[in-house]
């Protein structure tokens, strides 16, 4: 079988993918399977460990299609598992293409508490104990409530169905770099979704190891496996035929040295990587989990009740 790196050198990118204008002149000609080589390869090597023939398999936030595109051209194949992809405002190109990969979407707001659905479905649009693996990458950092998706996962989760979820990590070297500088660790506020409503929903947190292990268990996952990581955004890309990273020869002086400080400083802690990936399996049935997870609630004497009694 060839490797993962000799399929992205030699695919054809969904057209979409490709980035046309960018101030970053590298990433220009460029495409998402490239730039998030590094994620995506990740995620591949677990669906491989965990993936088995004939699953059903939900993708949350299917959009651009990236995964969908290696399942149906690498692995596992076309025709060998049922494929779902959840979104918002899909177009007719994106449509077709996803039907030709095999994949049947689901246009699904899982957002009931931003009452942004414009009368679209606020509930995963599946029976009960119905999915096998759940992708789950790079999204939970979009919800304004992470927590009731993760919910709807479970609720259409076979008991111990898998799911893989990638996210940006909040203790990252970055982060620590702008608070020592004063500066905030936030997506800059004309960036985020003070001033946009619309369907693509900008970060509105990012978390801890911690933090995703906790609402994890809330929503009745074990956690199997977790790992930092280095996404490498960005410096990989494919030409004459073969899959290169970056120089970093080309870069500056300054930045070969902070660079090297970086490298140093993961090396010795881990948790400032600028990524995690996990692997959780559903080990509580979703109305077990409803009656021991935390509830949304607007008395303030039940809001401080229930955080005493969830409270480490």
């Amino acid at each position: 079988m060839e490797s993962f790196q000799q399929y992205v050198a030699r695919c054809q990118p969904l057209p979409w993918t490709v980035v046309n204008e960018h101030p970053n002149e590298w990433l220009v000609g460029n495409f998402t399977l490239a730039i998030n080589f590094v994620r995506c390869q990740l995620i591949m090597n677990e669906v491989k460990q965990y993936y088995s023939s004939n699953n059903t398999i939900l993708d949350v936030g299917v959009y651009p299609g990236t995964m969908p595109q290696i399942f149906h051209e690498y692995y596992p194949g076309p025709g060998e598992y049922s494929y779902y992809g959840l979104g918002l405002g899909f177009d007719e190109t994106f449509i077709k293409k996803m039907n030709e990969f095999g994949v049947e979407l689901l246009e699904c707001d899982l957002e009931p508490r931003l009452h942004l659905n414009a009368g679209r479905e606020t509930s995963i649009p599946l029976e009960e104990e119905t999915v096998d693996l759940t992708i789950f990458t790079d999204v939970i950092e979009h919800f304004f409530d992470p927590f009731y998706p993760l919910q709807e996962i479970n609720r259409v989760s076979k008991t111990g169905a898998v799911m893989i979820l990638t996210t940006d990590n909040l203790t990252r070297f970055a982060s620590l770099l702008a608070l020592i500088r004063g500066q905030s660790c936030n997506v800059p506020l004309i960036e985020g979704n003070l001033f946009y409503t619309g369907d693509w929903r900008p970060h509105f947190r990012e978390y801890s190891k911690g933090e995703l292990f906790q609402l994890l268990n809330w929503a009745g996952f074990e956690v199997l496996e977790h790992r930092f990581y280095e996404a490498d955004f960005g410096q990989y890309r494919v030409g004459g035929g073969q899959l290169f990273k970056k120089d970093q020869r080309q870069l500056s002086v300054k930045g070969r040295l902070a660079d090297e400080m970086r490298k140093i400083a993961i090396h010795i802690f881990p948790h400032l990587r600028d990524n995690h990936i996990l692997v959780a399996r559903k080990v509580k049935p979703y109305e077990e989990m409803l009656s021991t997870a935390p509830n949304v609630v607007s008395d303030t004497g039940a809001w401080v009740s229930q955080r005493q009694a969830f409270r480490k």
